[in-house]
């Protein structure tokens, strides 16, 4: 079963934006496909449209773009007559209908109920994917049939495709069978990850998680990596889904693309996705092991048009925050050491060493002797984070200094004083000091005092 994840309204208004965001991505091109003379009784003459299909094509041709969508509408007899265009093979013809449906379609998505309700028994299906099976159709025209095919599987569901018309559409795209661009591909992903029922048929396509993470990076263009961002938050309303991504690394993307984009959009919609993220605990340990709380509270203090995006930037803090103390304990310490690598988080700053200084007496300093151990490990950020975790047990365990003294760890750090990577150095020597001073607070006022 699908979980809530925010209420309704807000999943209706990040909704609400994407479409009015894609409604003005194309309005020049449209105008000018819809300004062609197609000449539709030359059609009609040939019998490959119904009597009086010309008339009708012409009188849409002749009005302005609004009262057009509006007649098409609300006069039933007009959407069959519109689409009997898509089985023609004159590409100029289809091309112009598919820009016609899209001006219709764009501002409303409940549109495609309208006209679908005006085709009880036809076949979505197959004019729009022959037509994005030619091989002369351009990437422009491919782009908005397999939106609007998408947007039509979205609204109609079970009623009006089968299950194999939708494989076959997301296999075709993910294969290339369709000239289309990526950012084409990801829009029509979104069109059927809005509906919880093609979820799972979207994501078990091969190829499809790799192309939607490939664009969840900073480095992207804004446009795909919204719509690739958007796919991830459409895919966090089914459990099962979003643990295959989280294994596939996308809370690291995410964190990247919160640290390094500032589209409003963008961050908005990774910021919708975090809630569910944080019910999981695997992401919840990345997310603190990677600083997101530092992130978050940096977007707390950028400029946003849209207010509400501080309270929901907020709101995340302080869920992130409450996650701080549940995931900071010693056994998740213990359980990183087991694991033989060592990252920069939460786990290696003062107030968790604070906190858990006593534990590193525990078992005849067990803990001590593995964080020397890893002293000599392959990965550098391990051996720098040991260097690190040692320098704060000297530091802080009342008999800290003579305990690492006993393990002859200073001849260990002495050799990583010269160590070519700079952050190990730096944190050899800094450990170094420690093991030597008196008082590490002493450093900060220049009054290094050697001890006795």
């Amino acid at each position: 079963m699908a979980r809530t994840l925010q209420s309704s309204e807000e999943q209706q208004r990040l909704l609400s934006l994407a479409q009015a965001e894609t409604a003005g991505a194309s309005i020049g091109q449209e105008d000018s496909v819809l300004s062609a003379d197609i000449g539709w009784h030359k059609y009609e003459q040939s019998h490959l449209l119904k009597p009086g299909s010309a008339s009708v094509l012409q009188m849409l041709h002749n009005m302005p773009s609004e009262e057009r969508a509006n007649h098409i509408l609300t006069h039933s007899e007009v959407p069959p007559v519109v689409f009997s265009v898509l089985n023609l093979m004159d590409l100029q013809a289809i091309q112009y209908i598919i820009t016609l449906i899209m001006e219709v379609v764009r501002d409303d998505g409940s549109r495609y109920d309208v006209l679908m309700g005006c085709l009880p028994d036809a076949d979505i299906f197959t004019p729009f994917h022959k037509t994005l099976s030619r091989q002369d159709v351009d990437t422009a025209t491919s782009d908005k049939a397999a939106y609007l095919l998408s947007g039509f599987m979205c609204r109609g569901g079970s009623k009006k495709f089968s299950e194999s018309q939708v494989t076959t559409f997301v296999t075709s795209i993910v294969n290339a069978s369709y000239t289309m661009t990526e950012l084409g591909k990801l829009e029509s992903f979104c069109n059927l990850l809005k509906n919880n029922a093609y979820r799972n048929t979207v994501f078990e396509a091969r190829g499809v998680t790799d192309m939607i993470l490939k664009n969840v990076d900073p480095e992207r263009p804004a446009p795909n990596l919204y719509k690739a961002c958007f796919c991830v938050w459409l895919s966090s309303f089914r459990p099962d889904l979003l643990k295959q991504l989280i294994d596939r690394g996308v809370v690291l993307a995410l964190r990247k693309v919160l640290g390094d984009s500032r589209v409003e959009k963008v961050v908005r919609v990774c910021i919708h996705t975090l809630p569910a993220l944080l019910e999981e605990d695997k992401a919840v340990e990345d997310l603190l092991e990677r600083n997101t709380l530092q992130v978050l509270q940096l977007l707390e203090y950028e400029k946003w048009r849209d207010a509400e995006l501080y309270e929901e930037i907020r709101q995340t803090l302080y869920t992130l925050q409450s996650k701080v103390k549940q995931y900071s304990n010693f056994e998740r310490y213990e359980k990183e050491l087991a694991n033989g690598k060592l990252r920069w988080s939460h786990l290696h700053q003062e107030k968790f060493f604070h906190e858990n200084i006593e534990k590193f007496g525990e078992d005849d300093f067990r803990v001590v002797k593995v964080l020397m151990k890893l002293l000599v490990a392959d990965d550098l950020e391990t051996v720098a984070v040991a260097c690190h975790d040692l320098g704060e047990f000297a530091r802080l365990y009342p008999t800290g200094k003579k305990v690492l003294d006993r393990l002859k760890a200073k001849q260990f750090l002495l050799m990583l004083l010269s160590h070519k990577n700079k952050d190990v150095a730096r944190e050899a020597l800094l450990c170094v000091q420690k093991l030597m001073l008196k008082r590490w607070a002493d450093v900060s006022g220049g009054q290094v005092q050697p001890a006795k």
